[in-house]
């Protein structure tokens, strides 16, 4: 099912909703278990996209952790850059405006890996950080790029900037598929580092690992395992990088303070925030 929820619908996590169900393993059985949920600002947005190439990506642009705040960026991004042979991977400093736009014509997939910030006062300078300050959605209105596929692993990537427009979402998903980009996944909040650590590895294990699920089955399939807490015993069976990319039991040890503090992973927070825009 495809949603085009406006105004301040579009703020909420519909494939989030629930009902209480005793056979589930938290109790409650959500949208999501049932629907794979997609969205789209606009029916026409969605036409437009329909139009274009989806194919699965051949090279990745990574952007990671330009002001070097995220101290579990490399394990995330590492997750995607094992599928590609010749990444783009901007790091730090590198990961300027420029090189940003150069990557995003020259690869068909790009990840952020970094902040993000929804602005409801000025909703084209909402943006993603970079080195050298914001990708902001009127930058990406002026971009004409190859790229196909958009991870925006960044907080409020997928908020929109005007909840009062009643006919279509303006958001950076929008921008990115003005651009040409037929399919987003972005975030509806601010979102923890960790936890988005551990579903981005699973999603792109899922999308371009052995399993070759599409990438809305994908995100859908690693929201699942979070919620269930089935991430430790995923990344034990399924994924061969699960010590290189969580060094020193890293997962282990989260899941042990996390329990401490009372963090419940089963909580919409940690998994539901994250959304797949486009075809």
């Amino acid at each position: 099912v495809t949603l085009i929820p406006t105004g301040l619908l579009s703020l909420l996590p519909l494939h989030a909703a629930w009902r209480e169900d005793d056979g589930m393993p938290t109790g409650r059985r959500y949208v999501l278990d049932d629907l794979l949920v997609t969205y789209a600002p606009s029916a026409r947005a969605l036409q437009t996209a329909r139009g274009r190439d989806a194919r699965r990506p051949a090279r990745l642009l990574a952007v990671e952790n330009p002001d070097g705040s995220l101290p579990h960026a490399d394990e995330a991004v590492q997750a995607a850059l094992h599928y590609f042979a010749d990444p783009i991977h901007l790091s730090g400093k590198r990961a300027t405006h420029r090189a940003v736009e150069e990557g995003l014509r020259r690869a068909d997939l790009a990840y952020f890996f970094t902040h993000g910030i929804a602005r409801f006062d000025e909703p084209a300078q909402s943006g993603l950080l970079l080195a050298d300050g914001l990708l902001t959605l009127a930058d990406l209105y002026a971009l004409r790029a190859r790229t196909r596929w958009a991870v925006l692993a960044a907080c409020e990537s997928a908020v929109p900037g005007d909840l009062k427009l009643t006919e279509e979402v303006i958001s950076l998903p929008t921008g990115l598929m003005q651009m040409g980009v037929p399919g987003v996944v972005g975030t509806q909040w601010t979102v923890l580092e960790i936890s988005t650590a551990m579903l981005m590895s699973i999603f792109f294990d899922l999308w371009l690992g052995p399993q070759q699920l599409s990438a809305p089955q994908a995100l859908r399939q690693a929201q699942i395992a979070l919620r269930n807490g089935r991430v430790q015993e995923y990344f034990r069976q399924y994924h061969p990088e699960f010590r290189t990319m969580f060094p020193a039991g890293i997962a282990d040890e989260f899941f042990k303070v996390a329990t401490l503090k009372g963090v419940d992973f089963t909580h919409p927070f940690y998994w539901a925030g994250f959304i797949y825009v486009g075809i």
